[in-house]
């Protein structure tokens, strides 16, 4: 989901006139990745808890390597997936995801790890095996735990992205350890789609608001205490434009939903009228794209840097 916001450094101005304008103009440059493509919508493909007593799939890889469903610990219910019998760092349990996954899409990867009791703390990661058409085997890191940094004492929950361009034959995903001989449990394991490959954008025609209808036009609050008001005392074109007031830090002001506005693979002309409300002394406003993937922290790009308006 993006976000559009523009705000003011200075978060002591509580009174600022909008007249903006939204110009989107599609051109063969990515410049916004691993982004939620308008309308798309998170959906879990795989889930795996184990509390039906099976394996659910997972397979040994590595000869020697037991998989046994267990109910000696779990990070929730009652079942986990128990690997033992390892001798190199990338035996451990195996899951076969060719046909589960699309090439070009992006997904989410979770699963919850905890070293057998008595074993030392080790490093865990989630790795895919991937094997391009007419090529060699390729080793994708998803996640890694920190440096030893999975111990018998409690589940850890290891989250990353993965994606893949080529064409494959074979995608086998599992779950390694730097020790070669650690046994571990599994649970929890996930994985979502968080954007589909990229295709043409369903919108190439852009937003815009004039404010000429007397309304906010889709702009709203970005925190919730701003208050937004449609006013006929300025204009840069027309009649109306939006103030906003009761503003108290940089990051608060109008906010404009872009999710299906916005595209991957497609670059952006933004271009806004702004202007002080009368008494306020100069200051530098901006405008900032908040972007928001999955489960990840937002992310923050500034799209027009600090700008003087009076």
């Amino acid at each position: 989901m993006f976000n559009l916001t523009c705000v003011l450094p200075n978060g002591k101005f509580r009174r600022v006139f909008w007249a903006c304008t939204l110009v989107a103009a599609l051109i063969s440059s990515a410049v916004l990745l691993s982004t939620h493509p308008v309308g798309a919508q998170s959906v879990t493909i795989v889930q795996h808890n184990f509390e039906d007593g099976t394996t659910q799939g997972w397979i040994p890889r590595g000869g020697g390597v037991v998989l046994t469903n267990t109910t000696e610990a779990a990070a929730t219910g009652t079942h986990s997936l128990r690997t033992t019998g390892r001798t190199q760092g990338f035996h451990g349990p195996s899951l076969n995801i060719l046909g589960t996954l699309v090439r070009g899409a992006t997904y989410q990867v979770s699963v919850a790890v905890r070293l057998v009791s008595g074993q030392a703390p080790t490093t865990i990661r989630v790795t895919v095996q991937r094997t391009p058409t007419g090529g060699a085997n390729a080793f994708d890191t998803v996640v890694s735990s920190a440096n030893n940094g999975v111990t018998d004492a409690s589940f850890v929950t290891l989250t990353g992205l993965y994606s893949y361009s080529t064409d494959v034959t074979g995608l086998l995903l599992y779950v390694e350890a730097t020790t070669a001989t650690s046994s571990y449990y599994i649970d929890d394991f996930t994985i979502t789609q968080l954007a589909p490959p990229p295709g043409p954008p369903g919108n190439t025609a852009g937003a815009s608001s004039t404010f000429e209808t007397n309304t906010r036009e889709g702009w709203a609050p970005r925190i919730g205490d701003e208050t937004l008001t449609v006013t006929s005392a300025d204009a840069h074109s027309g009649t109306f434009s939006l103030l906003t007031s009761g503003r108290t830090s940089a990051f608060r002001g109008p906010s404009f939903n872009v999710t299906n506005v916005m595209f991957n693979g497609s670059r952006y002309r933004i271009t806004l009228w702004a202007k002080l409300a009368p008494g306020e002394p100069s200051s530098q406003l901006r405008v900032s794209l908040q972007r928001n993937l999955g489960s990840f922290p937002a992310t923050f790009h500034t799209v027009i840097p600090n700008t003087t308006v009076t």
